[in-house]
């Protein structure tokens, strides 16, 4: 059987990149974690996508959470697949052009920088990338699902149970102010 290496596995990442711990009590580091790591000579810092980011790339994610689905809902590998994270970096070379600006802009590089990195130093990128923004992809194509199996659930259970099938509205208040 296949050992799961999660990015934070990588020799590279592990031995590089500085995982800070968030502070007691600092939601930001918790809402927005970054990893550095030296590339090229330099400190970069890989954070995760910003809410707005999400939503002005939002059908490049969709395309990428959707070509890394069977990845990442797939069973666990048995001894002769390769490990995930190599899985991973084939999806992500399949969308190169989506992995690369996504990257580049998670780092602050434009994205000439990102490509003419040497291969291991990209690829090391790549990696801390995916290890910061990783959740979203999970959020996507687990739990988000999830969420919504469950509201449809609860209304079929709530038609066969002979209450409403939506959620009730709220009142309008029509009593006049004093």
């Amino acid at each position: 059987m296949a050992k799961h290496i999660s990015p934070s596995d990588h020799p590279v990442i592990r031995t590089k990149a500085k995982m800070p711990k968030p502070a007691q009590g600092n939601d930001l580091d918790t809402l927005f974690p970054e990893r550095d790591i030296e590339v090229a000579g330099e400190t970069i810092t890989m954070r995760e996508l910003t809410f707005g980011e999400q939503l002005k790339h939002g059908q490049a994610l969709a395309t990428l959470a959707e070509a890394l689905r069977p990845v990442l809902l797939a069973p666990a590998a048995s001894g002769t697949e390769p490990d995930p994270l190599t899985l991973i970096l084939d999806v992500l070379a399949r969308h190169n052009d989506i992995a690369i600006k996504l990257a580049a802009l998670c780092c602050d590089r434009p994205r000439e920088w990102l490509e003419n990195l040497s291969g291991r130093e990209g690829e090391d990128v790549l990696i801390l990338w995916w290890g910061v923004n990783s959740p979203f992809f999970l959020r996507r194509l687990i739990v988000r699902p999830g969420q919504i199996k469950a509201e449809i659930a609860r209304q079929k259970l709530n038609q066969l149970a002979g209450g409403k099938s939506s959620p009730p509205s709220f009142a309008t208040d029509t009593s006049e102010a004093s």
